[in-house]
């Protein structure tokens, strides 16, 4: 499809020369044939974005070349693929086998060269939770018909829209925002910060059941570390959904690593405060990190060897089991001395920099974009309020493209 490239042209406004797409003769050849049956398809608008996506990304990461040409981006990608691979591998009892049922259908498909299939072939010595070196991404990555670039290019576009820390882009893609919080938002996190309090963001592990045998064994036990948890889900059908390195982003719970029931980034349904003026009081020691009492409706904390300050209840009516543990992904209040007019002064604001985050920030971000579609069109849209957009000056294609945000009225 490359060859239809030529056709569109991205025009960020500050960052590349503006250029329109111009047709040459307009005859009716075997050329413009198929292009005209090419553009009439649903694949325009595929090719579209995949074209915005691509130049965007060179602009933002300074690439002429090739994208995986750059060791920067190439890091940022090969992590972002292990992430979204790390969130295949926890969906449901068959998501372990994700990597390698794809492999046996692109296989199927012959979309490798015999040298790629060189490349790819240790791949098939692992079929849970298939390891992936960084060659053998780049592989996957340049090859268009496995829909991998696509789908890291969109994770690594919500990574840099987090990473947009300059005042004037933010005053000019997120106004209302940066009223409110301007003075009590760190700028390097400014976009993460207002995403996880707006969405509530924790980590979840969870375990229910309502099976006759389990309530009568277990209803009246409890939890006291992480152990009993595991003992309790060990016949369980979440046992096995447990968390890999690329998922685990607070650094002092390493034990989360063993823990089953594992549901991923999900929004606090829990009455936990999540308010700007109380998250500003608040240090790394009030991050709540811990299991759910469901009878006195409260957190109680886990410590980093994993041992709950006080034992939870796995029931509240000894009818069912339902246990929740959860990691809060929160800013808390920094202290910074700022100079305004000669004069010195504290102000706090919210910020990751003492958070069991601190050190992950890449991650959380990237796991972010991976289980919440939604951030990709909000990165859209901001880069497009930054002048990233495409333009195209042939009609036919132009009235395909009406809707993507990205293409120049």
């Amino acid at each position: 499809m490359r060859k239809w490239f030529k056709f569109l042209t991205l025009a960020p406004v500050s960052v590349l020369p503006v250029s329109a797409i111009a047709c040459g003769r307009v005859e009716d050849t075997e050329e413009k044939i198929k292009q005209d049956a090419l553009f009439k398809n649903s694949e325009v608008s595929t090719i579209a974005q995949n074209l915005w996506l691509d130049s965007t990304l060179k602009a933002l990461y300074n690439v002429e070349t090739n994208l995986t040409d750059n060791e920067a981006f190439l890091n940022d990608a090969y992590q972002a693929y292990q992430s979204y691979l790390a969130k295949q591998y926890t969906d449901g009892s068959t998501g372990a086998l994700y990597l390698s049922t794809q492999l046996n259908k692109w296989q199927t498909e012959g979309i490798f060269t015999p040298e790629q299939l060189e490349v790819l072939k240790s791949l098939a010595s692992t079929i849970y939770k298939t390891p992936l070196t960084k060659e053998q991404f780049t592989v996957l990555y340049n090859t268009e018909k496995t829909g991998v670039k696509l789908i890291v290019n969109k994770v690594l576009l919500v990574n840099k829209y987090f990473q947009i820390n300059d005042k004037d882009k933010l005053l000019k893609t997120e106004a209302s925002a940066f009223a409110l919080y301007g003075d009590k938002f760190d700028l390097d996190d400014f976009n993460l910060i207002s995403y996880v309090i707006n969405k509530r963001l924790v980590q979840l592990w969870q375990y229910d059941s309502s099976n006759p045998v389990d309530v009568f064994s277990t209803a009246q036990t409890s939890i006291s570390n992480v152990s009993d948890y595991i003992s309790l889900i060990q016949n369980s059908n979440v046992a096995e959904t447990i968390p890999t390195e690329a998922l685990l982003i607070n650094t002092n719970a390493s034990y989360e690593l063993t823990m089953g029931g594992y549901k991923g980034l999900q929004s606090d349904n829990l009455n936990n405060d999540y308010s700007v003026d109380t998250l500003l009081t608040k240090t790394n020691d009030d991050i709540l990190i811990g299991f759910y009492n469901p009878i006195t409706k409260q957190m109680v904390k886990v410590n980093s060897d994993g041992v709950v300050a006080s034992a939870v209840p796995v029931s509240n009516n000894n009818a069912n089991i339902s246990v929740i543990y959860l990691s809060q992904i929160k800013p808390v209040g920094k202290k910074e001395t700022v100079t305004e007019n000669g004069t010195e002064n504290t102000k706090t604001k919210l910020s990751f920099k003492e958070t069991p985050y601190a050190n992950n920030l890449n991650k959380l971000r990237l796991l972010a974009a991976v289980y919440d579609d939604a951030l990709y069109k909000k990165a859209e849209s901001t880069f497009v309020k930054l002048g990233y957009v495409l333009k195209v000056d042939i009609e036919d294609i132009k009235k395909q493209l009406e809707n993507p945000e990205f293409v120049a009225k």
